[in-house]
């Protein structure tokens, strides 16, 4: 695999990955035809054009205030409708996502006539660019979480959101044509701009944000809680008072409803629950007059399984994949005794892994056919506490963590490289543990809880995937609600085996913080937002500044300072490899250069390059050990270098402007 060259400055630290830095081509969409009149019962096909090719297979298509109608087909750029009814017409969006986040977008007017009836002339394209905002007007309460929508009939402009005489407050955020306000507040009040440049002027709107500040909140009824065992089904009511006909839409906070259900009745059914399908419902009931949102909690039950080995206890999954060369696992468990075998997977001959307690000490075992190789952990873990081991396998070295602490590593001896494994993977204990080789040195289960198994990249959901249960109750995570700010607590497959269902204006991992404080799809507009301790973090693409990724800035030469860097997807480590850089140090502290890796423990296979005491470093390692090039010459402060870095399979070569080339 051959690279690019990036052009870079840098101070301090800096990650350059080897490409090109191109500048992305902003796709453009428009209606072919922005107004289409059809008869009942018959079809039409709704077009429109997305100049750039590669993008044409991501148009998004979707309809003003009301779902797609049942008989729309989508192909791309196309939309078909078939057997049309009167309550079809309407405005159609088509969409086309952007690099860096967002959309640019184009509508198509629906008209539904009765036959006979003479159409309208076609409407012309706009001739003066406008902007639209919604609602136009509307009374704003404090308290209320409140949307902004800004569209332009031009298609393909990007439109931005700012706020006159000031900045966005921490609880307003803006992503494309969309204005969020998060539990709105006085400070809140003033005047928003919502503005564009188009093909051929710059133009705008203004919003007017006046809150209405109410001296006393009205009580909030009671949650209503529903639970619901793991694999059962429930049925979940709008409960409401509304004079019939009413219309009813169910909605999931911070999520999508299961499939296969239907969003539009009364009673929403969900068959199979997983944990998955736990959070808040919300009913949203209509009846033309009045508007009511109903939520419901749902809180699934019997998720974590909980070891008695009484008289014993165990799991049995299916084989673990792909373990010849390598094997990775993450395992989240709370003990209640210091002895009992945690995992085992093995074969009819020798071959094994395990995962034990002896003494409250972790220990890892591994055996490819010759001898049996050990990790012990440093230190007993705590009973009745939650911990998590990390254990990494690579041929016959092995890497293991507990509780972050490490790394404890080993080397198998022998000859043999390859495990093989052919019975199930068990957990918590085995059938019979006369059947399991001495050197494991354990005779009875693991008693207590275990949350989450990770196994390369893919999460067990424990109960739903065994094939065999025997011994096996549901642990009680929940007993004591570590929810805060009348949050909800969920079992749940994770490290500490549970998770907070919060309820509206708050979040984090036990909803002890405000939603104006934590990340949501909007926090960060085209950046990604990142949760703390305490608040977030955005990060944002190149081109964009600022805390919430609001300013635009224009990056002609990429400089780095501090922990600066530039990040890309993880890239698997070619079997041959070449490397060109550019760049210009402003001084000779030693700094990373470009680095990617099998992980992020960096405890495996890895290529980097580095500024090492005013040297150019290349180090790679491909599973033998790592191998290092240093340059011959030393770079200079403020001037350029060029850097060219070669690897094919275990050899290498590092050249450096004015120097021989390293191998």
């Amino acid at each position: 695999m051959a690279f690019g060259e990036t052009l870079c400055v840098f101070r301090f630290v800096i990650f350059i990955l080897p490409f090109v830095l191109e500048k992305s081509q902003t796709p453009t969409i428009s209606a072919e035809k922005r107004l289409q009149i059809a008869l009942p019962g018959s079809s039409v096909t709704l077009h429109c054009v997305v100049a750039h090719p590669s993008s044409r297979d991501q148009v998004n298509w979707y309809r003003q205030d009301f779902p797609l109608p049942s008989t729309a087909h989508i192909r791309g750029e196309f939309l078909t409708i078939s057997d049309l009814q009167y309550h079809d017409r309407g405005r159609y969006y088509c969409e086309v996502p952007v690099s860096g986040g967002g959309a640019v977008s184009d509508y198509i007017d629906l008209e539904i006539q009765t036959a006979g009836a003479q159409q309208p002339p076609q409407q012309p394209h706009p001739v003066t660019p406008t902007l639209t905002l919604s609602p136009t007007s509307e009374e704003v309460k404090y308290g209320d979480y409140f949307d902004i929508n800004c569209q332009s009939n031009e298609p393909g402009v990007i439109l931005t959101w700012s706020k006159l005489n000031g900045r966005f407050s921490d609880n307003v955020q803006s992503a494309g044509g969309v204005l969020r306000f998060n539990a709105i507040r006085t400070e809140n009040n003033g005047i928003y701009r919502c503005e564009t440049r188009g093909a051929s002027s710059y133009y705008y709107k203004d919003y007017t944000v006046d809150i209405i500040d109410t001296v006393q909140e009205p009580t909030a009824p009671p949650l209503d809680i529903q639970y619901a065992p793991q694999g059962e089904s429930i049925y979940m009511e709008c409960k409401t008072d509304l004079e019939e006909p009413v219309n009813y839409e169910w909605s999931k906070q911070n999520g999508e409803l299961p499939q296969n259900v239907n969003p539009y009745a009364k009673q929403l059914r969900i068959n199979d629950l997983t944990s998955d399908d736990a959070g808040t419902y919300i009913c949203s009931a209509s009846n033309g007059r009045q508007n009511v949102n109903t939520p419901t909690v749902l809180v699934v039950t019997g998720i974590v399984p909980y070891f008695t080995q009484a008289p014993n206890s165990f799991l049995a999954l299916p084989t673990i994949p792909d373990h010849y060369a390598r094997l990775n696992f993450e395992i989240s468990f709370k003990p209640e005794s210091d002895y009992g075998l945690i995992l085992y997977n093995g074969n009819r001959r020798k071959d094994f892994v395990s995962l034990a307690l002896s003494g409250g000490y972790v220990e890892f075992k591994f055996n490819l056919g010759h001898d049996t190789t050990t990790l012990i952990s440093h230190e007993p873990v705590q009973l009745a506490k939650w911990h998590t081991v990390k254990v990494r396998r690579d041929r016959k070295t092995a890497v293991m963590y507990v509780d972050g602490k490490g790394p404890i590593t080993e080397t198998g001896k022998g000859k043999y490289s390859g495990l093989t494994l052919t019975d199930p993977l068990y957990l918590g204990g085995v059938p019979d543990y006369r059947n399991i080789p001495t050197d494991i040195d354990i005779k009875t289960g693991f008693v207590g809880c275990i949350s989450q198994l990770k196994v390369g990249h893919n999460y067990y959901d424990l109960l739903r995937e065994a094939s065999v249960k025997t011994g096996v109750t549901t642990c009680e995570t929940c007993q004591e609600n570590p929810c805060e700010n009348q949050g909800v607590c969920q079992e749940s497959l994770s490290k500490e085996g549970f998770t907070c269902i919060c309820t509206e204006g708050f979040s984090g991992p036990t909803c002890n913080k405000v939603a104006s404080d934590s990340c949501t799809p909007y926090t960060c507009g085209v950046g990604r937002c990142v949760d703390n301790e305490y608040s977030y973090e955005c990060h944002c693409p190149i081109g964009r500044t600022g805390t919430h990724c609001e300013q635009e800035i224009t990056v002609y030469e990429p400089a780095f300072t501090n922990n600066a860097y530039v990040a890309y997807p993880p890239l698997k480590t070619p079997r041959r490899l070449k490397i060109n850089l550019k760049i210009k140090p402003r001084d000779l502290s030693d700094a990373i250069l470009m680095y990617s890796a099998q992980d992020s423990e960096g405890h495996s296979n890895f290529v980097s390059l580095a500024i090492k005491d005013g040297h150019v470093e290349f180090k790679y390692d491909v599973g033998n050990g790592p191998v290092v090039l240093r340059s011959d010459n030393q770079l200079k402060a403020g001037e350029y270098a060029t850097i060219s870095a070669t690897k094919s399979l275990s050899e290498g070569r590092l050249t450096v402007t004015g120097g021989n080339a390293v191998v």
